[in-house]
This record gives structure tokens, sequence and C-alpha cells, in this order.
């Protein structure tokens, strides 16, 4: 498994597992050497859709999943991917608003009110220093 280090690198696996909700067992289980998900999501929804016989599946990942390609993937083997997408906004570490600090309203098109919190007269998150 790679670190982001230049020269480093961490001796390790990566232990992917597809869970089936209704009977909470493992139905598919990979140890891969790549230390992100970012490239599983695909390989393991196929796994638990052979392994569970259905002809339409519903997977449930973490942002660390989210891949477009890997999205489209899944669409197209008859699977349903919710996988939330990663935060990649610096703005809170810089002290700005990010877009977890608003919410949209049913009906708006645009970006509603922010938070309660903000809306009560409270300033962006500080920046760590």
């Amino acid at each position: 498994m790679a670190s982001s280090g230049r020269g480093t690198s961490i001796v390790g696996y990566n232990v992917q597992t597809a869970i089936d909700s209704e009977n909470h067992l493992i139905v598919a289980h990979e140890v891969v050497n790549p230390g992100y998900d970012r490239e599983q999501l695909a390989s393991m929804a196929e796994q638990a859709k052979e392994a569970t016989g259905n002809e339409k599946l519903q997977v449930l990942a973490d942002r660390g999943y989210f891949s477009g390609e890997e999205i489209l993937k899944c669409e197209q083997a008859d699977i349903t991917p919710l996988v939330p997408r990663p935060l990649i906004s610096n703005a809170r570490a810089e002290g700005r608003f990010d877009k977890r600090d608003f919410v949209t309203t049913r009906g708006e098109t645009s970006i509603g009110a922010l938070r309660s919190n903000v809306r009560s007269g409270a300033s962006p998150p500080s920046k760590k220093g």
C-alpha cells in the first residue's frame, strides 16, 4: 500500500467487504493493495450482486468511494450507488463559509438560508493556526 510521501510506503492491505443489510452477512470480500477506496465501488458492488443473485442492487458507501467512473460502471450494471460527494473545499480551514453552512429549501432553485447557528449572527468558523 503506497502512501503520498515521496519514497515512502506503508506495509499493509486494504480489505473491502460487502454486507447484506437484511441478513447482516458478508456477501463479498477482497484484499487490495491501494490504500484508498475510490476504485473499489463497482468491483465490490458487482461481486455483491452476483453473490446475492439480485438482478438490481442498491449499494451504500462512504464518500471515500466517490468516483464518477465507478458510479457510471455501477449504473450500467443495474446497481444504484448511494455515495456522498467528497468535501474538497478548503474554505472552512481558511475561515470562510463552506457548503455545509448552507441548506437548500425544497422548491427553491438557489441556495437557501444559512444554517440557524450562522443566521443568528455567528461568524464563519475561525481559522486554526
